[in-house]
C-alpha cells in the first residue's frame, strides 16, 4: 500500500506536465482537436493519481507518520517551475506572428472593431449609403460612382476563418481558408450564385502565394471589387483587386511618388512614408472612391487617396488627421 501511494504524485504530476506541455503547442500550432484529445489524456492520468492518493492516504499516513514530507515540498516546487515555464512560453505565443494563439487573438480584436463599426454606420446608414447596384452576372461595363456601394460588411466567420461578402440574396462571394500553418492561411477564391447553398471556386491563389489573414472582401459591382490581406500584428496589409469577377486579382499600387505632406505625427514619432503600409479597404466618400494608407490598424491619422473613375487611377488628396 505504501509503494501504491507514492506512486499517486508521480502520476499527477506527470499528469500535469503533460497537459501544460500539450496546451503550449496547441497555443504555438494551433489544432484544438488534435492537443485537446491529449490534454485529456493527461487529465485522466491527473484524475487517476487523485483517485488513488484519496484511496491509499489513510494507510500511508500510520506508516509515515513522524517522518519528513521533504518529498512533497519538493513536488510542489517542480509542479509551480513547470506552470512558470510554461505560462511563459504561452504568452509568447500570444505575441504577433510568434504563433497561434497571436492569429486567434488578432481575430477577436477585429470581430470586436467591426462590431462596434458596424452599430456605428448603422445610425447614419440612410444618409450615407449610396444607392446600391444590383446588376446581372454578365453585366462587365464600367460604372459610375454614383452606383458603387458603400459597404464594410463583409462577414467573417472566426471558426474556420473564411470571409464572407453578397452582392444580394443570391449572388455572393468568400475567401475560403484551404491550408494553414503557424497562425498563416492559405486562400482560394469562391463564388455562389445560390445564396450560399454551393460555391464553386473561381480562383485558387487569389494572393499570389501570400499567407496571412482576410483583412476584407468587398465589390462594388458583380466583377469590381478588393480583398484584403494583413498580418498578426496588423502594421502591415495589401489590397488586391478584382475586375473580372475574382478571376484575375492584381496587386494595387498607389502613386507614393505624389505624396507631398505625411500626417502631424510622423515628425514627432520619425515616421516616413514607408511607415504609411496598412491600406483600408476602400469606402466612398462624396462621391469618390477613398483609401487611407496608415502605420497600422489602429492608428487614426494616414495618408489619403483618391479614385474619381472607379480605382482605375488614383491620386494623393492629402491627410487624415
Amino acid at each position: 500500500m505504501k509503494v501504491i501511494h507514492k506512486i499517486s504524485p508521480v502520476l499527477i504530476l506527470a499528469g500535469y506536465f503533460y497537459i501544460l506541455y500539450e496546451g503550449y503547442f496547441l497555443c504555438q500550432f494551433g489544432g484544438v482537436r488534435y492537443h485537446g484529445q491529449k490534454m485529456a489524456v493527461g487529465a485522466a492520468v491527473m484524475a487517476a493519481g487523485f483517485l488513488i492518493w484519496l484511496i491509499t492516504r489513510k494507510k500511508a499516513k500510520e506508516q509515515q507518520a513522524g517522518k519528513k514530507q521533504y518529498l512533497w515540498i519538493a513536488e510542489l516546487v517542480a509542479a509551480g517551475a513547470a506552470t512558470i515555464i510554461c505560462g511563459a512560453a504561452v504568452i509568447r505565443t500570444a505575441i504577433p506572428y510568434n504563433g497561434a494563439l497571436s492569429w486567434k487573438i488578432y481575430e477577436w480584436r477585429r470581430i470586436n472593431d467591426e462590431s462596434s463599426s458596424k452599430d456605428n454606420s448603422d445610425t447614419n446608414k440612410e444618409e450615407n449609403e449610396p444607392e446600391i447596384f444590383s446588376g446581372t452576372e454578365t453585366e462587365t461595363e464600367t460604372k459610375t460612382s454614383e452606383n458603387i456601394r458603400n459597404s464594410d460588411t463583409w462577414e467573417f466567420n472566426a471558426e474556420d476563418g473564411d470571409m464572407y461578402y453578397f452582392i444580394n440574396d443570391i449572388t455572393g462571394y468568400r475567401l475560403n481558408v484551404v491550408d494553414a500553418a503557424c497562425g498563416s492561411r492559405f486562400y482560394n477564391f469562391e463564388k455562389t450564385k445560390d445564396g450560399g447553398t454551393t460555391w464553386t471556386e473561381v480562383n485558387g491563389d487569389p494572393f499570389d502565394q501570400n499567407m496571412g489573414v482576410a483583412e476584407g472582401l468587398l465589390f462594388f459591382t458583380n466583377d469590381f471589387g478588393f480583398a484584403g490581406l494583413t498580418y498578426a500584428s496588423e502594421d502591415f496589409s495589401i489590397l488586391y483587386v478584382t475586375k473580372d469577377g475574382g478571376e484575375t486579382f492584381e496587386q494595387l499600387e498607389l502613386p507614393l511618388d505624389t505624396v507631398t505632406e505625411l500626417p502631424s505625427e510622423a515628425e514627432e514619432l520619425g515616421f516616413t512614408i514607408e511607415d504609411y503600409d496598412y491600406h483600408t479597404m476602400p469606402q466612398i466618400v462624396d462621391g469618390k472612391m477613398e483609401i487611407y494608407l496608415q502605420t497600422d490598424a489602429m492608428e487614426q491619422q494616414g495618408i489619403i487617396f483618391q479614385s474619381a473613375d472607379n480605382g482605375v487611377t488614383w491620386e494623393y488628396a492629402g491627410c487624415k488627421e
